[in-house]
């Protein structure tokens, strides 16, 4: 878990990305954050990056058991949660353990480039295809990997990848909701505006997630709009931030 060696910090904001992805997704976020003094602590998930070695979780019980015992030294100050796509399912589901088991919550949530998880998925599963099918249908979601198709790093890319991303689909596509109370916690929600992954309505849905009103911004950009919009996402995340 990477941190700012900021003197000034006045929140850790914990942030998990999306599918196949590592920390280092959050980096652009990092240095537009640590002014304002917002620590910036992503989780390296197994299967990526410094644990590209590790086996990635395709259950979603030893994930969040791992990820609470990561967090929980840092739980007696306060901090906010941050979860793009996948990471955005993530969050909410940790949010929900930490809750269960009596721990502090995150002073806010924030979800982004995710319908709120009781809307049904839309999409057919792919993660039990074979794998060039699975590359096919996998490229739909994440666009960045039709620019490399046909380079001659490709190959070499879909092997290593393969394991971890199949893992992040089966996460994701064998996740079942279950009805829980509301959490107390605002929810600040963001989408891209032309993310044609994730419909505006289902951004909506977040609402009845949480026992407050939520925040909804979209910003210019597809599913990967932080990229696009990172220093307009930055002051959302600040201004929301100063609220609590």
């Amino acid at each position: 878990m990477k941190q700012s060696n900021s003197k000034n910090v006045i929140l850790r904001l914990f942030v998990l990305p999306p599918a196949g992805a590592g920390d280092t997704f959050f980096d652009p976020l990092r240095s537009q954050l640590a002014p304002f003094g917002i620590q910036l602590c992503p989780f390296q998930l197994p299967g990526r990056e410094s644990r590209l070695l590790e086996k990635s979780h395709t259950q979603w019980s030893p994930l969040l058991t791992e990820l609470h015992g990561m967090l929980a030294p840092y739980l007696t100050q306060p901090y906010a949660l941050f979860g793009y796509s996948m990471g955005a399912l993530i969050a909410y589901e940790l949010a929900h353990q930490l809750r269960a088991q009596g721990a502090a919550l995150p002073i806010r949530l924030f979800v982004a480039a995710h319908r709120a998880p009781h809307c049904p998925n839309r999409f057919s599963p792919i993660h039990h295809l074979p794998a060039p099918a699975f590359w096919k249908e996998l490229q739909q979601f994440m666009p960045i990997f039709v620019a490399l198709r046909d380079t001659p790093e490709f190959p070499e890319l879909q092997e290593m990848l393969t394991p971890t991303l199949r893992a992040d689909f089966t996460l994701l596509e064998t996740y079942t909701y279950v009805f829980r109370e509301p959490l107390n916690c605002p929810i600040s929600v963001f989408g891209g505006m032309t993310d044609c992954d994730v419909q505006p309505e289902e951004l909506v849905g977040w609402q009845a997630q949480t026992s407050q009103p939520i925040r909804l911004r979209l910003f210019p950009g597809n599913h990967y709009f932080a990229q696009e919009s990172l220093e307009a996402l930055c002051q959302a995340i600040v201004e929301d931030l100063a609220c609590e």
